[in-house]
């Protein structure tokens, strides 16, 4: 049995209501012939926060203010400073823009004693800078680059110890550089290079390489301590090279034309180092009985080279038509190389790496050189119809088909030269037992005929202006996907079994393995018994929105969206959507696509969604902006384990599919958010003090839960992040 950690990343709250208002100075993208520049300081802390969501230290279930045990929301630390400063270095010649970022946010969840746990912690720290240079009055070209130091720390909760939470952290460094020539008065060239480096370290917060531990069976909720299961080193890099020439032609074939022809060649690298456990081993109660895997450290990874072509026009048929027709050619390649072999460190030799304890020792793994070969042409269509002379109405639509890009992510595991997945039998005494289950490199194969994810869109929309001062529209959207890539098991052979749902009690049929089957990644989950048919997804939407204004004074915009999403996505046992794979075996059990053959409700999706934002200007260089964010909650499935019922280590079985009995769904959320601002004209610099109220009704619903395992009878889902509860965050900043 492999148990997944998934990891989400908390950023600081986002900044709303942009509108400013006035005939404020900014920086611009490439400075200016006079220097400008912006600095915020946005500040938090607990004193500004009121938070009503307590839950209980040990059970994590939400509990009144004043019981035992309960805690609050507490945020420990909060700071986010932003500066920004361009100008001339040669005054209508070369220009230059940089900006820096230094941001802060430390905080517990509901239900953690911040005397023995460790805060959610994130930190991000960037750093850009741009150089524009004319040329002549034809060519200008520009460089940048950009770097930044960042990390995450997901706390400890009642139900995972500060060793075995997890911190997230790495670098990156991105460089850019570009032309753009006028070579006519019809014709534009660009031109752009850019190359990025970046790495991911995924390992224990306080430096623990001890053995992690799971205990399935703990009541309300499965507990977790020592180290942290699957840690990992992560690097990536990649180079970009895109070339676009648009030509203008206003009488081509009898009508105005805007042409446009590009080509764009990538090459990217992800390589990963990773074990079972820091040293290669990790342990589990499951059923009453002790188990322990172990994997010892390997690499995996891959080289992408991605070629792109494409044509667009943009065709003005007459005065109330407008065409976009376009067609685009991607030659993608993927290979995984002949990666060095790892090794267990001898006593008193060093880790090469800093989340597992691993070397390199002689030899290689074979490759792959041919894993993903993809020609594919993705043709679009749209047009806008005016329907009054005057172009207050319109009529859009759209079709096109797209393709899913070379994710190396979603290929490079399993890899050829994967280590042996092993489960053990533990003694009373803790030294292994029996072998239980083995899977090795033989048992998992190399796909010979992966196809890229395809989807097809279609949109039809209605636009109309009302007025000077108003505009309404409405839009439909179908999208449906198919070929996504997944585990698919193949071969094998199987029998039933009668099992019962221990939570209902209700029978259930499952499949014990008799034959190993070939573990490969496919498009569809494979040939078992009962396997469905592909992985896809459809998404219906229709969507309201409208916008009223009156310039200098306010504007209001909203809209509401119904919509519809489901089916069978490769990774359905989250409370998360759309993350590749990398080296998860999480799919490899038949049982877990039980009940799925005709999908689910997906993660993402909420049926009902109403944003609504608007600005006032008073009097006194004051400003007045509110964000309401209402949308259905996020639905999830109930799921069981047979353990030890199968001959294959057991994984999660969605019992009850996400969003089923009315009750498999967060609660609804319900956000608004303030800001009042006041803008102090001081000189030539002008001054901004905000005040921003944060989750103004303090809605405390729920985003994610401890776990999605619920087998006992009376067992409820506990919550492990609401949204944050009601704050206030201060900005003090200014801008000349």
């Amino acid at each position: 049995m492999i148990e997944e950690v998934e990891i989400i990343g908390v950023g600081a709250p986002a900044e709303f209501g942009n509108a400013t208002g006035g005939t404020f100075k900014i920086v611009t993208k490439k400075g200016g012939d006079t220097f400008s520049g912006a600095g915020n300081y946005f500040y938090q802390s607990d004193a500004l926060t009121f938070p009503e969501i307590y839950a209980d230290a040990g059970t994590g279930e939400p509990v009144s203010a004043g019981a035992p045990d309960a805690f609050a929301f507490e945020r420990d630390d909060f700071a986010d400073i932003t500066l920004t400063l361009g100008g001339p270095v040669i005054r209508e010649r070369m220009w230059f823009m940089t900006g820096g970022q230094y941001s802060r946010d430390s905080a517990w969840e509901a239900g953690n004693n911040p005397a023995d746990a460790t805060a959610d912690n994130s930190e991000n720290d960037k750093l850009s800078l741009k150089l524009t240079t004319k040329l002549s009055d034809r060519h200008e070209i520009f460089v940048n680059t950009h770097l930044e130091d960042w990390a995450f720390i997901g706390g400890s909760s009642p139900n995972v110890t500060a060793s075995a939470a997890f911190v997230e952290r790495g670098a990156t460094v991105t460089f850019a550089g570009g032309l753009t020539s006028t070579i006519s008065d019809t014709t534009i060239f660009e031109a752009r290079y850019s190359q990025w480096t970046a790495s991911d370290i995924h390992d224990s917060p306080t430096g623990s390489f001890d053995m992690p531990f799971i205990n399935y069976d703990a009541e309300p909720t499965a507990t977790q301590d020592g180290g942290i299961v699957y840690p990992w080193d992560y690097r990536t890099w990649s180079n970009q090279f895109n070339a676009k020439v648009t030509h203008y032609a206003d009488d081509f074939l009898g009508a105005q034309h805007e042409f446009r022809f590009g080509v764009q060649i990538a090459r990217g690298v992800a390589e990963t180092a990773v074990a079972a456990g820091p040293n290669s081993a990790y342990q589990y109660q499951s059923g009453g009985n002790l188990y322990q895997v172990i994997q010892e450290p390997y690499r995996y990874g891959g080289i992408s080279r991605d070629h792109g072509f494409f044509i667009d026009d943009t065709v003005n048929v007459g005065e109330r038509l407008t065409l976009n027709l376009g067609v685009r050619l991607d030659l993608n390649r993927g290979e995984i190389p002949a990666y060095d072999l790892l090794g267990v460190p001898d006593s008193g030799q060093e880790t090469e790496f800093t989340a597992i304890n691993a070397v390199s020792v002689s030899g290689t793994a074979p490759g792959d050189p041919d894993i993903v070969s993809w020609n594919l042409v993705s043709p679009r269509l749209g047009f806008t119809l005016r329907t009054d002379e005057e172009g207050r109405s319109a009529i859009k639509g759209f079709f096109g088909i797209h393709y899913d890009q070379n994710v190396i992510g979603n290929w490079d595991a399993p890899a050829p030269g994967v280590t042996p997945w092993q489960l053990y039998a533990l003694n009373d005494d803790g030294t292994l037992g029996d072998l239980l289950f083995a899977t090795t490199a033989a048992d998992l194969a190399q796909p010979d005929n992966l196809v890229a994810p395809r989807s097809y869109h279609y949109t039809a929309a209605y636009e109309r202006e009302v007025g000077s001062n108003m505009s309404f529209g409405v839009q439909y959207v179908h999208k449906y996907t198919d070929r996504m890539v997944g585990w698919s098991i193949l071969g094998g052979q199987y029998e039933s079994i009668q099992w019962a749902d221990p939570y209902t009690g209700a029978p259930m049929t499952i499949l014990s393995q008799t034959a190993q089957p070939t573990l490969v990644k496919g498009n569809s989950p494979g040939d078992f018994p009962g396997a469905p048919e592909k992985y896809e997804q459809t998404y219906d939407g229709a969507l309201f929105y409208f916008a009223m204004r009156d310039a200098g004074l306010w504007n209001i915009q909203g809209s509401y969206t119904y919509s519809h999403s489901r089916g069978l996505i490769p990774r359905p046992w989250y409370e998360s959507q759309n993350n590749p794979f990398y080296g998860s075996t999480v799919g490899q059990d038949p049982n877990a696509y039980l009940n799925l053959n005709d999908g689910q409700r997906l993660q993402g999706d909420r049926p009902h969604m109403f944003r609504l934002q608007g600005v006032l200007f008073l009097p006194w260089d004051l400003l007045l902006a509110a964000n309401v964010n209402i949308e259905s909650g996020k639905p999830f499935s109930r799921q069981v384990r047979a353990s030890g019922v199968t001959e294959q280590p057991a994984q999660n079985i969605i019992v009850e599919l996400a969003g089923s009995r009315g009750g498999l769904e967060h609660s609804l959320l319900n956000i608004v958010d303030l800001r009042l601002g006041k803008r102090i004209d001081i000189g030539d610099v002008t001054a901004k003090l905000d005040i921003y109220l944060y989750n103004a009704l303090n809605s405390t619903s729920s985003i994610w839960n401890q776990s999605l395992l619920i087998e006992t009878p009376g067992e409820q889902f506990i919550p492990a992040s609401w949204v944050e509860p009601r704050r206030l965050m201060l900005l003090a900043g200014f801008v000349f």
